[in-house]
């Protein structure tokens, strides 16, 4: 070795002995301008020592002519050389590799070098680790690889499992183009994927939305396990904008296949009910929903019978999976419950255990709830669709979680502003929807017309009465009523009742001829069903509550309703309890509001009915009255009111009053009409008429009375 001038030998003062195998020595140095002091200690190494100098840095020629040397094996140098080329990624060897045949050539080394070496174990650690940026190369190593292993199951499996990520690497690459070329191959790329957990990379895939490379993560490594386990919770990253198609395709043909755990089912279930509810909300589409919730619809009730082994789960599933599910929250309730009871009754009969819900364990992970919740949020977008696509409805899902069936069927007649197109709204729309799911669509008309006449009248005498003229009766009535002297409500109940009196003589379907009542003589013969007999009670019920809020006089609309409602009592005679009563109802109603009319026609507005005590005075008052056709029948309805008033009483007020005024002629005629009427046969006949019947019989008094008086005159 070399020593610079200014150097002296040194010795260790603290060393009791001398030590003749090691210099000591100060070594002097001046290096531009700065003077440094050294202080040397030489010593004979070993070789072995020695050789790892060389190796430590880099010096492998050398270190292998050492090695020769000192007869030390040159597998020493050659596999400190390996590691640190595998262990290296910046390591000159394959710095130097930029073609194919440059990376055969350090293929071939290594496997020269491993030959050299003999220890098997560490050549398949080097052919798998070894980051040779090609192929081919790569494919070659991993091969022999293959062949050093084929007496070691456990090298074989990890050997084997290397190749096949090597495939998948090839298609799935960095996320881009598959790796084929040299240009194209990172092999340090490679060899992080090679060590890296594939349920890892798969979620990372699809955390970008990317389904083909996840797909052929899954597809290629279908038997690892914790790829299987994990893949329901990879999919809580897939991108909410991402594309649902591709995704259920997927699904539906290479993962939901494998499932054959009931734990796996319930964290699908569970995803696919989140992600249906965002492309809901979010993004609007009801069919990639749709397309979601479908997925759990052919395997779910097979796994869970499969996953249980008895008959009771096995129908259980099956009940899960058909049973009618309602799709609003209460319907849901009321549905749950008769489930439940219908059920029970099952078990009792057949002796086998029957239940829909989970116990035990089941209960501690959720039971059926993700994929009964699946089924039933299904359900409900199927309903979404029908309403949007067949009756031009659209709602969100909040919204119609919101509503009941009966709510929805209500608003297709509120959305129909005018009145005259309620009969298309009818039976295009509210009909089949309420058919659709089973409703009792009389009652919830006759629950949309009461609170629709309330809900008009409350804010018409709100409006009066905030104007100031609730003081005057007949300003306040101006203000409440229309332009046309009727309330706002009249026109669509009128219109509702024309809709239901269809749908009670047969006709479900739009007709042309609604009003005709002659047409109903055909209605004769149709069986009393108990949907007519729900009909035709809400139409009693209507019209009666209409007969009591309508105004005097009545509009034609109303009279119309009235009319239908007796031509009705005709057609079915053999009347239920209900609808007599509701006959009774309506007659008596009906010759109130006679009676209201015909005092109206006389100026008397302010008279109350309910004053008994003012009957008679009012009937010496009526009879006097001459210059109406009508007084006879008149004072009749009014005898007919009270029961304290006779007829024979009114006929000799009416006779008194005609003889003073000396109308001889008509005074005869009306002993003769009382002769007939009250001692005759008709008397009998006339007394057993229904208040509506006599009320028609009494345009012949009328007639008989006008007669008379225009002879008398002449």
């Amino acid at each position: 070795m070399d020593a610079p001038v200014w150097s002296w030998l040194a010795h260790d003062i603290r060393s009791s002995q001398d030590i003749a195998d090691t210099i000591l020595f100060v070594e002097g140095r001046h290096v531009d301008g700065i003077q440094t002091i050294f202080l040397r200690h030489l010593y004979e190494t070993v070789p072995m020592e020695r050789l790892s100098h060389f190796l430590r840095g880099g010096r492998y020629s050398e270190a292998e002519a050492f090695a020769e040397e000192n007869d030390i094996p040159l597998a020493v140098v050659y596999r400190k050389r390996l590691e640190d080329i595998v262990s290296d990624p910046s390591h000159p060897a394959l710095g130097r590799v930029s073609s194919e045949d440059e990376a055969a050539e350090l293929a071939d080394q290594t496997l020269g070098l491993l030959g050299h070496i003999g220890d098997t174990a560490f050549a398949i650690d080097v052919c798998m680790r070894l980051p040779v940026p090609s192929l081919q190369s790569t494919q070659r190593l991993l091969l022999h690889a293959l062949a050093l292993a084929e007496k070691d199951a456990p090298s074989v499996a990890k050997v084997v499992d290397a190749i096949q990520r090597l495939g998948t690497w090839c298609s799935v690459g960095n996320g881009d183009a598959p790796r084929r070329s040299v240009a194209q191959f990172d092999g340090q790329a490679w060899q992080i994927f090679r060590a890296a957990d594939l349920a890892s990379c798969m979620r990372s895939f699809i955390s970008r939305g990317d389904i083909e490379r996840a797909g052929a993560i899954w597809r290629r490594h279908q038997s690892d396990k914790r790829l299987c386990r994990d893949v329901a919770s990879a999919m809580q990253g897939y991108p909410a904008d991402a594309d649902t198609k591709s995704l259920a395709g997927w699904l539906e043909r290479e993962v939901l296949p494998l499932f054959s755990t009931r734990q796996q089912w319930l964290d699908i279930a569970a995803w696919i009910e989140q992600r249906a509810r965002v492309l809901e909300a979010k993004q609007a589409n009801l069919q990639d929903a749709l397309r979601l919730l479908e997925l759990l619809e052919p395997g779910y009730s097979k796994a869970m019978a499969q996953a249980s082994g008895s008959r009771s789960c096995a129908l259980s599933g099956y009940l899960l999976a058909s049973q009618p599910l309602t799709v609003t929250p209460q319907r849901f309730i009321e549905s749950s419950l008769q489930s439940a009871a219908w059920v029970a009754g099952l078990s009792r009969f057949s002796g086998m255990p029957v239940f829909l819900a989970a116990s035990g364990a089941e209960r501690d992970s959720g039971g059926d709830a993700g994929t009964h919740n699946c089924l039933f949020l299904r359900k409900q977008l199927l309903d979404l669709v029908h309403l949007r696509d067949d009756h031009r409805m659209s709602l969100t899902l909040d919204e119609y979680e919101q509503m009941s069936f009966s709510m929805i069927t209500m608003e297709f007649l509120d959305r129909v502003a005018a009145p005259e197109l309620l009969n298309n709204a009818y039976f295009d729309h509210f009909v089949p929807y309420a058919q659709r799911h089973q409703l009792e669509y009389a009652q919830i008309l006759h629950k949309y017309c009461i609170d629709m006449m309330d809900s008009v009248d409350r804010e018409d005498t709100q409006h009066a009465n905030a104007q100031g003229v609730a003081e005057d009766t007949s300003a306040a009535m101006a203000g409440i009523l229309g332009s046309a002297g009727r309330h706002a409500w009249e026109p669509r109940v009128i219109c509702i009742l024309g809709c239901l009196y269809s749908s009670c003589v047969g006709r479900d379907v739009l007709a042309s001829a609604v009003d005709d009542v002659a047409s109903l003589g055909s209605a004769a013969a149709l069986p009393l069903t108990t949907a007519r007999l729900a009909s035709l009670k809400t139409y009693f019920e209507i019209v009666l509550e209409v007969m009591r809020r309508s105004m005097i006089p009545w509009s034609s609309g109303i009279d119309a309703a009235i009319e239908k409602c007796f031509s009705l009592f005709g057609v079915y005679g053999d009347l239920e309890d209900d609808l007599s009563q509701c006959r009774l109802e309506i007659t008596e109603q009906y010759r109130l509001m006679c009676l209201k009319r015909m005092l109206l026609s006389y100026g008397l507005h302010d008279f109350h009915i309910s004053n008994t005590k003012m009957a008679y005075p009012l009937l010496q008052w009526l009879v006097r009255k001459t210059d109406s056709s009508t007084i006879m029948s008149d004072v009749l309805q009014l005898v007919d009111a009270y029961h304290h008033l006779s007829r024979t009483s009114a006929y000799v007020l009416r006779l008194q009053a005609l003889c003073e005024v000396g109308e001889a002629a008509a005074v005869s005629d009306l002993v003769r009409f009382i002769d007939t009427t009250e001692h005759g046969s008709a008397s009998s006949h006339l007394g057993a008429q229904s208040g509506h019947d006599r009320l028609a019989g009494l345009p012949l008094l009328n007639r008989l009375e006008a007669s008379g008086a225009a002879g008398s005159r002449a």
